[in-house]
């Protein structure tokens, strides 16, 4: 990380610096390289450990998330080799990025890295929002004995308003420890989209629908991670005691 940062403020190209620290990465058929790049760098830290880190090749002037700006990976450090990983160029779309990680951390490897994304650029192009300034979002990592991999995607907050129509996604994390060393985080999302007639001199008429949903992510020890949702995690509820405690509140109830 200390050359990557150097040669960025020497506005350097970092590429030609990679091999000796990844042998064979320029031959690597998984990855797409630029020919020259800079890289964006955020440090996985809890308190003073430094767990790796999120890098981001990007072109000076390209465009975020497009060709030549859509490369990022995860380093991990495994003995004395570095291995790194792709992940989402997305996360370096965001900006006030927020670790969380699993309350037993040891146990689970999971990571949450939650970030704000601007709306209007390629980054964003599902949330379509000429009526969005931005969207909260969250990626979902096991930082494991070799490599930080990425599992998952979630859109924590996202509102879109225009005359006679409204949509907002939401969705929020919960942590629950089981029996055996077994820990679940549970997604509780909501999706709501109404319309309204828009002729002053009539009544609004407002339509809405909305739907709520909840999945489980279930990390047992030495285990893959297992994603449960609909009946299963209902069933799942009645054999396990800790998850007594998940909300059973309609989300779309106000």
């Amino acid at each position: 990380m200390e050359v990557l940062e150097a040669a960025n403020k020497a506005q350097k190209n970092v590429i030609p610096l990679l091999p000796e620290y990844f042998p064979g990465i320029d031959e690597d058929k998984d990855l797409d390289l630029p020919l020259e790049a800079q890289a964006r760098v955020v440090e996985i830290r809890s308190g003073s450990h430094l767990h790796g880190a999120f890098v981001l090749l990007c072109r000076k002037g390209a465009q975020m998330c497009e060709e030549d700006c859509e490369q990022a990976l995860a380093i991990k450090q495994a003995g004395s080799e570095l291995v790194l990983a792709s992940i989402p160029a997305e996360l370096f779309a965001g900006t006030d990025h927020r670790f969380d990680f699993s309350p037993d951390f040891p146990a689970t490897s999971a990571l949450l890295v939650h970030y704000t994304i601007k709306t209007r650029i390629p980054c964003s192009e599902e949330f379509g929002g000429e009526f969005t300034d931005k969207v909260e979002r969250a990626q979902l990592f096991k930082i494991g004995d070799r490599r930080i991999v990425f599992y998952q995607k979630f859109t924590a907050d996202w509102d879109s308003a225009e005359a006679g129509h409204h949509e907002a996604r939401s969705a929020g994390f919960d942590w629950f420890k089981g029996a055996g060393g077994t820990w679940y985080l549970a997604i509780q999302s909501r999706e709501e989209e109404s319309f309204s007639d828009t002729d002053p001199d009539a009544p609004a008429n407002r339509r809405t629908t909305c739907r709520g949903s909840t999945s489980l992510l279930v990390m047992s020890p030495k285990k893959t991670w297992k994603s449960l949702a609909g009946e299963a995690v209902e069933r799942l509820q009645k054999q396990e005691p800790a998850l007594r405690d998940l909300s059973r509140d309609d989300p779309c109830k106000d």
